[in-house]
């Protein structure tokens, strides 16, 4: 069987990004040895602004760098870069934290809910998650996202998370990576639940140009 290839389909005068389709472990090697690392949400966010709604890194979802770490009988967080707690997360399995590797996930964190919830476009600039994720931190740069889902008919985001009873069972912190979904129709969300990272799903990266 062949081996799925790395495809290059978002360039900027300084960068560019490629995806490829594998489970989650493979892709991320095969793109490091072409000199990627996985994408962030920010960069993911303003790669669809520069692309347009229609194009593959929009109307396809990715993995990216981020990931919740989901506490028993606490707050979850969206923490900015899981690769500060490798190894990387086990296929099939859950990924439980050591207390040094919580203190590295939790310098660099936003709330996450502990629900569903729905998050309108037009207050990305001022919602603390949508900052956090679209914006790296800066809210002007959240709000380009969210004018640009709104340009779009797409007046709102939901952001998915584990079952919070199903949370509480944990003997410990765990992590899930972020599964930035594909934007379809008048509809766009965002994955902190994901768990089937052995099968096959779109792993994105970026990398500067030369």
């Amino acid at each position: 069987m062949a081996k799925a290839a790395i495809i290059v389909d978002a360039i900027s005068r300084e960068e560019e990004s490629a995806y490829i389709d594998a489970p989650f472990n493979e892709g991320k090697k095969a793109l490091e040895r072409e000199g990627y690392r996985i994408i962030s949400l920010e960069e993911n966010a303003r790669l669809r602004i520069q692309e347009g709604v229609n194009a593959s890194i929009s109307q396809h979802g990715n993995w990216t760098r981020e990931g919740v770490l989901y506490v028993p009988k606490k707050s979850n967080m969206l923490i900015r870069n899981l690769s500060v707690i490798e190894p990387a997360i086990k296929d099939g399995e859950e990924f439980y934290l050591t207390p040094k590797q919580v203190g590295r996930a939790l310098k660099n964190f936003v709330v996450y809910p502990s629900e569903q919830i729905r998050i309108l476009a037009r207050r990305f600039g001022s919602d603390p998650l949508t900052v956090f994720a679209f914006g790296g931190g800066d809210a002007n740069k959240a709000q380009l996202y969210g004018d640009f889902l709104e340009e779009n008919e797409i007046s709102l985001i939901s952001i998915y998370t584990t079952n919070t009873k199903f949370v509480d069972k944990q003997n410990g912190p765990f992590v899930r990576r972020m599964w930035f979904c594909a934007i379809r129709g008048d509809y766009s969300s965002l994955g902190g639940s994901g768990w089937g990272l052995s099968y096959g799903g779109r792993v994105r990266g970026i990398r500067k140009r030369c």
